[in-house]
């Protein structure tokens, strides 16, 4: 008999074991120090796994589900029959195979229950199996099927293979898992689960791993021939840090401009690395720098859009594949990924399926960029994520501006080692000069200073944006904010960054989304008050490039209290730390703000000693509580559903405005857009993708709370396909894409969280 291991009738469970086990080998020729971290034991206790986990597939009811030939045994069937099921999953079968006794004398106990937990969980099933309600039928499964079967099994792998009932007994259960334990079993299973994927993927056996130089390109060295020969200097003292403390976990606290980026990938170096950032946009634009400026061509990008952008360039370079390189982006592939946290931290939820993030991790590098910018619940995450990546392995370095002290200080707290580096900044003179107002932003010194200079507008709220744009449209003002559909934002943010290069003087009105996102350099900010870190951020903005030392204010900061979190939770900000962030800013006023003070003033506003108001903050405790609640979950207490739905930081939903929606209409588009979409159009799946991706373009993104149903059409029904997630929006919207000119998505009565 031939027992297949897949339904293509052709791979053997042996063929499908060898290919796991190249795969292995290739893994260990790129990373042969992989878990010597952890337990040098661990890799040997991969390819035990890697041999046994399909060995219970021949059982004669899953031989049947491929070649429905053979006659199963009276007791067998009377036995599934009486049980109600159609089989027992091929993982508990293969524990039978596994001689417990030899396996804790090679790897110990807990190695070895790791061990028999990855094989038996190895597929996304539901948890708990329940061995006593079904020992009886396992036991005769064993004896009646699997002991006839083996003797026919072609299998040159193992030697002596024969199911006992006894190997069945001192069943793993995941309830009494200690947290040591599941990190053990996660690396193991998360190995086999990968192992697995890529085995099946129909992808080249290089696919699981792809070479650091794979095109004879040394990422490193790159590097280092990019600082010498454009920017004409040795490496900077970040990059240097980053360079000499490679084998540590490090917190680098440096100024914005300073070269971070180029820091954070030569510490990464000829390792496994991911670099993490809060947008798309940004990560979007690292990885074009670093696959254009540096020709590394071994770069993925991992984000929920990132096949979207595979597809875009594969139209400029022909040696793309768009879903190649989407597949090896998924399988964690590449030697250097750029990504979103939401694709790499979920497994601190534990849950059944979500392994194969930490076991990567486990002999990775990770770069945390823009660590500020994340909600009270990713912070959490993250702190939880980072103690077990440590403890797993791997390394990290948290690259920042702003990093809270009490964000430091609850590391510590929990374990996590690492090394703060010095305040890193560039021996450049200050580039801020700051005045404070307590009141409204001053509209007639922005339209003084809107003639002859470049003058950016920070405010917190769109609806406050938009009230702004319409008092100095008048100036020829333009405005940037999240509530235009993403073809105009787009063209927005073109202009914005073409409108910073120029020689052209005017004026932008924008919300926070340019704190990170964009790379732009204004003569003179105006910004409403917010917490320290963001105000760092926008200041970030103004005379970045250090082109003049100022002599007189070139940032107004005004305390309009507009964003700022009342009784009831309505806002952005936290109230503490904003109403602290305002009262610490008074020493800055009026004279040069340089980087030392930057980072005394972030230091003082999140320092629990020297802010004895931080502990009272939502956000403070937000954060405490958050991580005490992760800290208690048991493994496998969530659904793969249930974590993705936890993870993800805000609600929002995609809306196409009523006007929009008319003007498609008129224009036949939506009835060519639906055309091509059917399933008999002939349009293959690629171009069905771009396709969706141009219909996205017309949409806009809010995020919202979902009280009001009025803000989209007649029965909430999704428009243009079938799953879009889009819905047709009765509130306004207003642009005009000849002068690119207009206020975007009115807001108008519906109620919305957070909008930037």
């Amino acid at each position: 008999m031939e027992f297949h291991a897949k339904s293509d009738g052709k791979t053997t469970i042996e063929m499908h074991t060898r290919d796991l086990l190249i795969h292995f080998k290739r893994f260990l020729n790129c990373y042969p120090d992989a878990f010597v971290n952890k337990d040098s034991r661990i890799a040997e206790a991969i390819k035990i796994a890697l041999l046994y986990h399909d060995i219970g597939k021949i059982n004669t009811r899953f031989y049947n589900l491929m070649k429905p030939k053979v006659p199963l045994v009276d007791v067998l069937k009377d036995l599934y029959r009486e049980k109600g099921i159609e089989q027992i999953p091929h993982g508990v079968l293969s524990l039978a195979f596994m001689n417990v006794q030899e396996l804790n004398n090679i790897f110990g106990e807990v190695i070895t229950k790791a061990i028999r937990m990855a094989v038996l969980y190895h597929h996304d099933r539901e948890l708990v199996y329940e061995f006593k309600s079904h020992k009886k039928l396992i036991d005769e499964i064993i004896a009646k099927d699997l002991a006839k079967n083996v003797k026919q099994l072609e299998f040159t792998l193992l030697d002596n293979l024969m199911p006992s009932k006894s190997n069945m007994r001192n069943m793993p259960v995941p309830e009494k898992v200690e947290e040591e334990q599941w990190l053990v079993y996660a690396i193991i299973k998360g190995m086999l689960n990968r192992l697995d994927y890529a085995a099946s993927s129909g992808l080249e056996k290089n696919t699981f791993e792809i070479l650091h130089n794979d095109g004879g390109i040394n990422l490193p060295d790159n590097i280092r021939n990019r600082v010498a020969n454009e920017f004409k200097t040795k490496l900077n003292q970040v990059q240097e840090y980053m360079l000499k403390n490679r084998g540590r976990n490090l917190v680098v606290r440096a100024s914005t401009g300073i070269g971070k980026t180029e820091g954070a990938l030569l510490w990464i170096g000829d390792g496994k690395g991911f670099y993490t950032l809060p947008l798309k946009v940004s990560i979007n634009a690292i990885y074009d720098r670093i696959a254009s400026e540096y020709g590394y061509r071994n770069v993925r990008l991992l984000h929920s859009d990132s096949l979207t952008k595979y597809i875009d360039i594969s139209g400029e370079d022909e040696d793309i594949d768009p879903m190649v390189f989407y597949s090896q982006s998924r399988l964690f592939a590449s030697p250097l990924t750029v990504c979103t946290v939401d694709q790499l931290f979920p497994f601190v939820f534990k849950y059944n399926g979500g392994e194969q993030m930490l076991a990567t991790l486990a002999y990775s590098r990770v770069i945390i960029d823009e660590i500020q910018m994340y909600s009270s619940e990713i912070i959490a995450a993250l702190v939880y994520g980072l103690k077990l990546i440590q403890d797993a392995g791997g390394q990290f370095a948290i690259i920042t501006a702003t990093m809270p002290a009490f964000i430091m200080d609850l590391m510590e707290r929990e374990g996590i080692v690492y090394e703060k580096s010095p305040l890193l900044f560039p021996e450049s003179p200050p580039r801020h000069f700051m005045k404070l107002c307590d009141g409204e932003i001053d509209l007639n010194t922005i339209k003084r200073d809107g003639k002859n200079k470049k003058v950016l507008v920070i405010v917190n709220t769109v609806k406050k944006a938009q009230e702004l744009y319409e008092a100095l449209k008048s100036e020829n003002a333009k405005l940037l904010h999240a509530l235009f559909i993403k073809r105009h934002r787009q063209k927005l943010e073109e202009e914005i960054m073409n409108f910073s290069k120029s020689n052209e003087t005017g004026i932008w009105i924008t919300t926070q989304i340019v704190e990170a996102s964009l790379d732009i350099d204004f003569d003179v900010l105006y910004t409403e008050m917010c917490t320290g870190d963001s105000l760092l951020q926008r200041l970030g903005r103004c005379n970045r490039r250090g082109r003049i030392v100022p002599v007189e204010p070139n940032v107004f900061v005004y305390n309009t209290k507009n964003g700022r979190q009342t009784g009831d939770n309505q806002g952005i900000y936290d109230r503490i730390l904003f109403d602290v962030s305002w009262d610490m800013l008074q020493q800055y006023e009026g004279k040069l703000f340089d980087e030392k003070d930057k980072f005394a003033y972030v230091d003082s506003i999140y320092d629990e000693e020297k802010n004895e108001q931080l502990k009272k903050s939502r956000y403070y405790n937000d954060i405490t509580e958050k991580l005490k609640v992760l800290k208690t979950i048991k493994p496998f207490d969530k659904s793969k559903e249930r974590v993705q739905k936890k993870f993800r930081e805000i609600l929002s939903i995609t809306l196409m405005p009523d006007s929009v929606y008319e003007q498609l209409s008129v224009d036949n588009k939506l009835d060519e857009w639906q055309s091509k979409l059917k399933k008999d159009s002939g349009l293959s799946k690629q171009d069905k993708i771009k396709l969706k991706n141009e219909i996205q373009d017309y949409t806009v993104s809010v995020s919202l709370s979902y009280r009001n149903d009025k803000r989209v059409d007649k029965g909430k029904t999704e428009i243009i396909y079938a799953h879009s997630g889009i819905f047709r929006s009765m509130n306004v919207y207003d642009f005009d894409e000849m002068s690119l000119s207009g206020v975007g998505f009115i807001k108008g009565e519906f109620e919305f969280d957070n909008c930037m």
